[in-house]
């Protein structure tokens, strides 16, 4: 009897190539998540890239009904926190300089408008995933001297 005893406290526990199995099996799955998480904190960013895009439009839209429907010339929208428009302008998610929002002034025939009142505007982002369905509904190419080809994300009034 004396001799199960010593027998079955030998095998007790598990083997190092058990336990390397499990940790293998458990970084596989790490793996895996924190690939899925990224794709979703893409998806996040540039969500909220449409929202800055939205809150920027309805600022122009304000500034236009005050200017008799014509929209800031030039480059920068910082006129629109100068007449409150809107109360800062958004940062992009990232941070970064690639991801950033950009504006431009346009005349009727969809060139730049750097002086005076413009008729029209272009806002773009640059979103991280290129597979957006809203890649489909706005403008590509090169529209009023900005490159707008996918990811960017360009629209106008």
């Amino acid at each position: 009897m004396e001799r199960t005893r010593e027998k079955s406290s030998y095998y007790a526990g598990f083997t190092l190539i058990e336990l390397l199995v499990v940790v293998a099996i458990i970084g596989f799955l790490t793996s895996i998540s924190m690939v899925i998480l990224s794709d979703a904190r893409e998806k996040s960013r540039d969500s909220r890239r449409f929202e800055d895009l939205r809150q920027i439009k309805n600022a122009l839209e304000l500034y236009s009904v005050d200017k008799s429907g014509l929209y800031p010339p030039g480059d920068t929208f910082i006129v629109l926190t100068d007449g409150n428009y809107i109360g800062a302008i958004p940062v992009d998610p990232l941070n970064k300089s690639v991801y950033s929002y950009s504006y431009q002034g346009t005349n009727f025939n969809g060139t730049a408008c750097s002086s005076g009142l413009c008729s029209g505007y272009l806002l773009k982002a640059v979103l991280e995933q290129s597979e957006q369905e809203a890649l489909g509904i706005d403008i590509d190419g090169t529209f009023a001297g900005i490159d707008c080809a996918d990811p960017a994300f360009c629209i106008i009034p």
